[in-house]
Formats: C-alpha cells, sequence, structure tokens
C-alpha cells in the first residue's frame, strides 16, 4: 500500500480472505481484484474498510459470479441491492462483478 491506488489481485482458486484478522498486516489497499483461477472470496466489516483504506474509506472488489463478498453488519444497499455499492457509517465498498452475501 502506500499514496495512490493500491491493488491486491488474487493468483489461485479457493481462496479466502478476512479483512477483520488481518490486523495492520495490509493496509492502504483500495481495491481487491479477487477473480484469480477459480472461485474466491473475502470478508468485510466496517471497522476493516476504515483500517485498511487509510484515506478514503473505500474499498472496492472485482471478481465474477463465483467469487464471494460477506459484508459483516447492517451494511446499506446504495440506489439498489443490484448497484454494487454498500455503506456502513463512513466505510464504503463496491462491488464489481462478485455476489454479496449480507449477514
Amino acid at each position: 500500500g502506500g499514496g495512490g491506488n493500491d491493488t491486491l489481485k488474487f493468483n489461485g482458486a479457493g481462496m479466502e480472505l478476512n479483512l477483520a484478522l488481518m490486523g495492520k498486516q495490509l493496509h492502504s489497499i483500495e481495491t481487491f481484484n479477487i477473480l484469480g483461477t477459480g472461485d474466491n472470496s473475502m470478508t468485510i466489516t466496517p471497522q476493516s474498510v476504515l483500517d485498511h483504506s487509510e484515506y478514503s474509506n473505500k474499498i472496492t472488489i472485482t471478481g465474477n459470479s463465483g467469487d464471494v463478498v460477506n459484508l459483516i453488519g447492517a451494511w446499506v444497499p446504495g440506489m439498489g441491492k443490484d448497484s454494487g455499492i454498500y455503506t456502513f457509517g463512513q466505510a464504503v465498498v463496491v462491488t464489481i462483478g462478485v455476489r454479496v452475501d449480507q449477514s
């Protein structure tokens, strides 16, 4: 991470990233490309967005319909559930092409 828009790209299949468990191991990452070579997943809490995006309070996740983003907490879909934008307080998640599960 650092200044600008930094991307973490998955290169495999069956990969799972739980941002809430990463602590300070990742920071200043604004985009996560979880497409890889098969289905992958991410789990995100509002605090993990704030901790890992550093300046923007927003992260973007790209992938395909086999990839899953698990949003933990009462995220609010923007402009309807299919918009791909979810907010929780100051935290913003933008999803492109992935399936979103909320719990």
